[in-house]
């Protein structure tokens, strides 16, 4: 068995027993302190370079929609964000002066990082 299926697994178990602990059925997590495999790194995904150049010429330079549609893959694929973090991204957050935007995503609260 793989090492996230193993995890997975472990995870449900955890959450029975939480769900016992609040029903007064048991009095402890018997897998409390259970050492869980480690699952390894895997490196990003890089896309052919043709693929890119595919991807970034589809929308229409022509049209409003067009433009906004390439900006979004630039920034998407060029300062290396997560979908959610493109959609909740604010006009504010974007100095097109500077060509940067500042960037909230998973992690700390208020945290942001600066995308160039």
């Amino acid at each position: 068995m793989v090492p996230a299926s193993i995890t997975r697994r472990t995870s449900t178990v955890h959450g029975f027993y939480k769900y016992l602990l609040q029903e007064g059925a048991t009095e402890r997590d018997l897998l409390y302190g259970v050492a869980l495999p480690k699952r390894p790194k895997r490196l990003p995904k890089v896309l052919d370079p043709a693929v890119l150049d595919a991807l970034l010429s589809a929308p229409d330079p022509e049209k409003p929609a067009g433009l906004r549609d390439r900006a979004m893959l630039e920034l998407l694929y060029g300062g290396g964000l997560r979908i959610s973090e493109l959609v909740g991204l604010d006009v504010k957050q974007v100095d097109l002066g500077e060509g940067s935007a500042i960037i909230h995503g998973k992690g700390r609260e208020g945290a942001g990082r600066t995308v160039r």
